[in-house]
């Protein structure tokens, strides 16, 4: 994502997360009974790493086995597309948030679980 502008954290580059956890953000609460699953996408050659929240895997088909999710994104060399439709669909409806602001509901949410 690029640069943008958070209330409480000035510019920053914003990062990915489900509409939930968006939620969470912006209503400075920390909801319960959400599940918290960082997914990783390699494409390019690179790893982009995301937090979701179950619910919002689940709506595309993805069961939670364990909190941790990988996605490998198309391989033009061997034209295969791997996982690259789900991804598409993924990162759709994904909402951009200040990645400070999302570290601090992450780690409320994560202590909920303890």
């Amino acid at each position: 994502m690029g640069p943008a502008q958070c209330k409480i954290h000035g510019v920053h580059e914003f990062t990915l997360t489900s509409p939930l956890i968006s939620f969470a953000i912006e209503q400075k609460d920390a909801l319960k009974n959400i599940i918290i699953c960082p997914i990783k996408i390699e494409s390019y050659g690179k790893v982009f790493e995301y937090y979701v929240d179950s619910h919002f895997l689940q709506q595309f088909g993805i069961q939670i086995d364990n909190h941790f999710i990988y996605f490998k994104d198309r391989n033009k060399e061997t034209k295969q597309l791997n996982d690259r439709l789900i991804i598409r669909r993924i990162i759709r409806d994904m909402i951009s948030v200040c990645p400070i602001c999302l570290q601090v509901v992450i780690s409320e949410l994560s202590s909920n679980d303890l």
